[in-house]
């Protein structure tokens, strides 16, 4: 699942990426993309496009994009399991030249592993 997540980010294949996210980071997503709109979507219409991989999505995944590249998660970088507990695991990516890896926090949701992009990346509120 992890994977794919970053194959789909390659890809630009926006409902694909949606698709693979766990329900705290889509609920989180959502959340701030209504509140940068200021009220004219609602959460609902903003998920909605996100599935579709609509406008909305398409601005919101090409910003992200535009700082973070894919390829160095899938082709520059070290994957190691790393504690696997009930429905959480961790997968360990240590980037060539990275002083520290990120521990990518998977998440098994309707008995599929999904990514917890907001999880791991977001700071802490």
């Amino acid at each position: 699942a992890a994977e794919s997540h970053f194959q789909a980010m390659k890809r630009m294949s926006y409902p694909a990426i949606w698709g693979l996210l766990t329900v705290r980071s889509k609920k989180t997503i959502t959340r701030e993309v209504q509140k940068s709109s200021k009220g004219v979507y609602t959460e609902e219409q903003i998920a909605t496009d996100f599935s579709m991989g609509g406008i909305i999505a398409r601005s919101y995944w090409n910003g992200f994009l535009d700082n973070f590249d894919p390829a160095m998660v899938l082709e520059e970088s070290r994957w190691e399991m790393g504690k696997i507990k009930g429905k959480q695991a961790e997968i360990i990516i240590t980037y060539q030249s990275a002083e520290r890896p990120a521990i990518l926090r998977m998440y098994k949701e309707d008995d599929r592993w999904k990514v917890g992009l907001v999880e791991t990346f977001w700071s802490r509120r």
